[in-house]
């Protein structure tokens, strides 16, 4: 991946923060209040059209929550209506007449997905404060439409001071999963553990015993995480109310940066490294049980013990993590990817999320000595997944249109 696609992807997490303070690229009327210009949206289906009730139910909350939207419905099972979508198909210079067909201002849109959801929530946005065209409009009153009619600027980028346009589509979820699982595994609450297990098991020389236990811990990790993750994906998708949720996960992730920002401003201060949520009591009781797990003399024993101790580690990781494997599941289903999808993005996620470890652990086998990462680099990940995660929780609740990576 070269440096542009890495810096434009890494740059659309914090588009969002940007639109806050960015400003229209046309003049917007001044008056006493807020001028919200009325936009009108027409929407071509058919009977049957599975795309089209789903764009249907869309563009009815979108009614519910802009007073200034206007949806004009066309079934073209009647010739009329048809007749129109095949003037308006030409008009756009589409070669085929597809349902669900939807035009707004400028722009039109063929077929309804992740990409035409954010599309639509752009320019709803977008027309609503500035002036623009009304093809359609034009169309029904048999006016001469005019090339300056249409609008020509792509849903995917976005002007951000300082920083410049950037295109939203060089942004990938493999990215996402990629950035989110690493920064999720440098982590100070069981990194501690896997080195103090490794530690102990290397005294005994046996490296099928080190490849074992030390294995079963991984994988045990690795599953864990992978139920865990696919249980809060699926519950995500039963919800009725996904926008309610959406913002709850959203106000989740700005309460959780904020968190892991001030714990690293507070570490910083207090010269502290390490995990806080751990307490002293609780790893006294993990290392006696790691000592025993080390000690028995059972193999099978041993990696029952092992993958239990597993279990109780990466519970305890999750808090220290603060919500990011929540989050990442989140992104995915505010894309509606396939369950297939998801599991291919959930296992990229928790590569990234193990690849500390393996490293590691492989350095250890190999060489019969434990290297481990400095905790002050588990400190400035939690700094920057703290900082990401305020930025997607800003995202999911104010522009959720941007973390909609469903690119054609």
């Amino acid at each position: 991946m070269n440096n542009r696609r890495l810096r434009n992807a890494l740059l659309s997490v914090v588009a969002g923060v940007g639109l806050l303070f960015s400003l229209p690229s046309e003049p917007v009327i001044a008056s006493a209040e807020t001028v919200v210009n009325d936009v009108n949206i027409y929407f071509f289906s058919s009977v049957g059209c599975g795309h089209c009730v789903a764009e249907k139910t869309f563009l009815d909350e979108q009614l519910t929550l802009h007073d200034n939207l206007t949806l004009i419905q066309y079934d073209i099972g009647q010739t009329a209506n048809l007749e129109l979508l095949e003037e308006v198909a030409g008009v756009f210079e589409e070669p085929t007449v597809v349902t669900p067909f939807t035009v707004i201002g400028g722009k039109h849109y063929v077929g309804f997905n992740g990409t035409v959801e954010a599309g639509l929530l752009k320019n709803i946005a977008k027309y609503s404060s500035t002036n623009h065209v009304d093809i359609m409009a034009k169309i029904l009153a048999n006016q001469v439409i005019l090339p300056t009619d249409f609008d020509t600027s792509s849903d995917f980028e976005y002007d951000l001071p300082l920083i410049g346009t950037i295109d939203v589509r060089e942004a990938s979820i493999a990215l996402i999963a990629i950035v989110l699982g690493f920064l999720d595994g440098i982590n100070p609450c069981a990194m501690w553990v896997l080195l103090f297990l490794i530690s102990l098991v290397l005294n005994t020389d046996d490296k099928k015993r080190i490849w074992l236990i030390g294995g079963a811990f991984l994988s045990m990790s690795g599953l864990f995480y992978f139920v865990m993750m696919m249980t809060w994906l699926k519950t995500i998708e039963l919800l009725i109310a996904k926008q309610v949720f959406q913002i709850i996960v959203g106000i989740f992730a700005l309460a959780a940066g904020g968190y892991n920002v001030y714990s690293f401003i507070k570490s910083r201060i207090k010269k502290d490294d390490g995990c806080e949520v751990t307490s002293v009591t609780t790893k006294q009781k993990i290392a006696t049980r790691v000592k025993k797990i080390a000690a028995a003399t059972s193999l099978p024993l041993a990696l029952l013990g092992v993958m239990g101790l597993a279990v109780i580690v990466n519970s305890i990781e999750l808090a220290c993590s603060t919500g990011l494997p929540l989050i990442f599941t989140q992104i995915l289903a505010l894309n509606g990817i396939s369950t297939g999808a998801s599991v291919i993005y959930i296992l990229l996620y928790i590569l990234f999320f193990l690849i500390d470890d393996l490293i590691i652990f492989a350095v250890a086998v190999i060489t019969f000595k434990v290297s481990p990462l400095s905790t002050k680099i588990g400190k400035y990940a939690h700094l920057i997944g703290g900082i990401i995660m305020i930025l997607i929780g800003v995202l999911m609740i104010f522009f959720p249109e941007i973390l909609l990576f469903s690119f054609l």
